[in-house]
């Protein structure tokens, strides 16, 4: 178990945030394609909670069985954690499937894949990944399509790189005019970093940029905001998470090699020079779901949810849970993880790799 601590003057934000596993097979349902007003607002609860369940790697469109198989999880899982938000970390949709003839391929895996929130009436957003955006739509497509839905929180960012970056602010359930918490979303698009076309997809100077800019818009309009938590979510990992598996401990597993880009483009100085983001959250490697600390910043991955795409191998398919606590407190802001203990996580120091 892990803690940090930073000084403020309203209120703690305590967070654990652990693995949750479960195959439970039952009927789909048929989505449709709804508009309207969002039902919801992001506020903690009376009682200071709010949940995050975070779906990585849906990859719908690739086979039937399957999809209806991660439908039924998704729907399982979200009525297991009941949570406030559900956040999906890119590659929902197995875009490179596409038969190049179909003109309707991502909306019927959309309908699909965001069935589980309808039926549950669950808010979620959405992040793109790296095969998204391969088949017959494009991410400003894709998002301007997603914010359309009635549980959607999802946002299109038109000039930056990328269509799916943006804040989410969880009220205060003391103050409405103050954010607690600050989901911050990321688009690492698929291929290219700096100019490196053989690259993977990363955050781009541009969205670097962009990050610095609201944080300051952030700090001018709510102060230093001590009080408030800030966490990132982004598709493709960091550079820094090879680092911290080599060089520090860890928990959790890692069955293949970090897929991140061949470029660091800067962004994990900028977090640690503006000091707000404290845990980041990513998927796009099938078979690691293992997280620990660097320079002070937490980088975790979430767990494969979908049944499409490969793996993961050593473990099964699930979700990652974040449970954040808003409590008056007049001192500290304090950090908590915990893996699950019914998921067996391990832990190792760097000597043991």
């Amino acid at each position: 178990q892990s803690t940090w601590g930073v000084k403020q003057t309203k209120m703690k934000i305590q967070m654990i945030y652990l693995t949750l596993v479960l195959l439970i097979l039952k009927p789909a349902f048929t989505n449709e394609d709804l508009a309207g007003e969002k039902p919801f607002k992001l506020k903690f609860r009376d009682g200071g909670a709010f949940t995050v369940l975070q779906f990585t790697d849906l990859h719908y469109g690739e086979d039937e069985l399957k999809d209806v198989q991660t439908a039924q999880l998704q729907e399982k899982l979200i009525k297991q954690v009941q949570p406030d938000l559900v956040v999906i970390t890119g590659d929902a949709v197995s875009g490179d499937f596409w038969d190049k003839k179909s003109q309707a391929f991502f909306r019927d895996s959309w309908r699909k894949f965001t069935e589980p929130m309808l039926l549950t009436q669950t808010p979620y957003a959405l992040i793109l990944g790296s095969h998204d955006t391969e088949a017959d739509m494009s991410g400003e497509q894709i998002m301007k399509l997603d914010a359309r839905h009635p549980f959607s929180f999802s946002q299109y960012s038109a000039d930056i790189s990328g269509a799916s970056n943006y804040i989410l602010q969880v009220q205060s359930q003391y103050n409405e005019s103050h954010p607690a918490l600050n989901l911050w979303m990321f688009d690492t698009q698929g291929k290219g970093c700096a100019g490196n076309q053989d690259s993977f997809g990363c955050i781009q100077n541009d969205q670097i940029s962009w990050y610095e800019q609201k944080s300051a818009e952030i700090k001018q309009k709510h102060g230093d905001s001590s009080d408030t938590t800030h966490v990132a979510f982004m598709h493709i990992p960091l550079e820094e998470y090879m680092y911290m598996w080599n060089e520090k401990p860890v928990y959790g597993n890692k069955g293949e090699d970090v897929a991140c880009p061949q470029v660091n483009t800067g962004f994990m100085s900028a977090v640690l020079n503006q000091k707000n983001i404290k845990a980041v959250f990513a998927g796009h490697d099938h078979n690691n779901d293992f997280g620990g600390f660097y320079e002070g910043v937490e980088l975790v991955y979430g767990r494969k949810t979908g049944f499409g795409g490969y793996g993961p191998d050593d473990f099964n398919n699930g979700a990652r849970v974040l449970k954040f606590k808003e409590v008056k407190d007049p001192k500290t802001c304090l950090l908590y993880t915990s893996p699950s203990p019914r998921d067996r996580q391990k832990s190792r120091m760097p000597s043991s790799a």
